[in-house]
């Protein structure tokens, strides 16, 4: 087989396999986060159409969750461990170190709960949501120094590997957190609804490609959900299926 035949035949590939679902996958985050910025805020009592979005107080339902580190009994945690990084970069042409707390790894645990206003509750069932929570426990470990107690069960029940043989932290310091949801908490949510039976729900619904957009937040700000990452998404799709095409053009001509 010629080489411009298998560059022609690679060229379909990348633009079938790689540039056609990325660019579909683009379009949808872009249809979704645009429904986001067009949906209204609404009480619990007026809760209805494709999606939900409101602001309540978190109320108990029927079971609930123990934070690993501090043992506290929650709706819901986000457990991680942070790495503190140091990246390079440049501010008004000069070279600046910037530092943050980043997440090396995190697990996410939660049970249904209620969401209260003064109208009304809603049930929501939070598996395949994306949270946004502040860090309600924080315990630093130096560089250098193992992990102790639970912090080292963590480690070793989530096979994280981010020390070596001896169990002590490599070239940067660590921090263990946890991000709690607990009874009234006030918190925003936006995911799809469900009125359909007696109890209305908001939930995880499965998508083509990407699945509905689904956010638990501690603040509207926070919401996981922006234009731009629709658009980067399509461009990618858009270059990845343009040069596929563009390589196919090549082989075959």
């Amino acid at each position: 087989m010629e080489m411009a035949t298998i560059a022609g035949i690679a060229g379909l590939a990348v633009a079938g396999l790689l540039g056609v679902p990325v660019l579909v996958g683009g379009v949808l985050q872009l249809k979704d986060a645009l429904d986001v910025h067009r949906t209204e805020w609404q009480d619990v009592v007026n809760l209805g159409g494709t999606y939900g979005k409101v602001d309540a107080r978190v109320a108990e339902a029927d079971q609930t969750v123990t934070a690993p580190f501090s043992g506290r009994e929650c709706l819901a945690v986000e457990t991680a461990i942070e790495r503190y990084q140091v990246k390079s970069g440049s501010n008004h042409g000069r070279n600046v170190d910037k530092k943050e707390w980043l997440d090396d790894h995190a697990v996410t645990s939660a049970v249904p709960f209620d969401l209260v206003d003064a109208t009304g509750s809603v049930r929501v069932e939070p598996t395949g949501a994306d949270w946004s929570l502040e860090n309600d426990y924080e315990h630093l470990v130096e560089e250098g120094v193992a992990p102790t107690g639970p912090h080292a069960e963590f480690v070793a029940q989530e096979e994280v590997y981010l020390m070596d043989d001896e169990g002590i932290s490599e070239a940067h310091e660590l921090k263990f957190v946890e991000r709690r949801l607990e009874p009234d908490d006030e918190i925003t949510v936006f995911g799809p609804l469900d009125d359909s039976g007696l109890e209305r729900r908001i939930h995880a619904e499965d998508g083509w490609f990407t699945g509905k957009l689904f956010s638990i937040a501690d603040r509207r700000d926070d919401l996981t959900v922006t234009v731009g990452a629709g658009i980067i998404t399509l461009l990618f799709g858009l270059v990845f299926t343009a040069g596929g095409l563009w390589f196919a053009r090549l082989g075959f001509l």
